[in-house]
């Protein structure tokens, strides 16, 4: 949270030289609040972008038109992430593995990914589990990976 607040300090400098930029302490307050709902950095950049980059603006926007720009690209983010063919939304996919240890023991010898399959993954946990390999012990794991449209996000 403190990169977020840091980060939108740093972003509100760039409408300073906007006509009407508050000079209260807690008007600058309530616009950085109004840049935390972005609620991640890259955001609240994009955010500031979409006032300063456009060359008819000469006016502050408020800490109310801030706060709209910022729910309405974090809805956009959020739809395309529901949206994403990997995850379905959640923003996490799962991985499974197999992983093989030293003997009998929980000393981790070595981990391969195998799909991301339900279905296939246990069956090849009861096929390893019917015919075990050698002396060392191997199971079918899952691992939760964060997707690849919350990174963008």
């Amino acid at each position: 949270m403190d990169d977020l607040k840091e980060t939108a300090k740093s972003q509100l400098k760039r409408l300073a030289h906007l006509q009407g930029f508050p000079k209260h302490t807690e008007a600058i307050a309530d616009y950085i609040s109004a840049l935390c709902v972005a609620k991640i950095p890259d955001r609240v950049k994009a955010v500031v972008d979409a006032f300063v980059t456009d060359t008819e603006t000469t006016q502050c926007p408020t800490a109310a038109m801030i706060r709209r720009v910022a729910y309405d690209k974090t809805e956009a983010d959020t739809e395309r992430q529901r949206d994403c063919l990997f995850c379905g939304g959640a923003g996490f996919t799962t991985n499974w593995y197999l992983v093989t240890y030293i003997g009998k023991s929980f000393t981790m010898k070595k981990s391969e990914k195998l799909t991301s399959n339900y279905e296939e993954a246990m069956a090849f946990a009861r096929k390893i589990a019917a015919q075990p390999l050698g002396n060392d012990n191997q199971d079918v794991i899952s691992a939760a990976k964060e997707c690849v449209c919350r990174k963008a996000a």
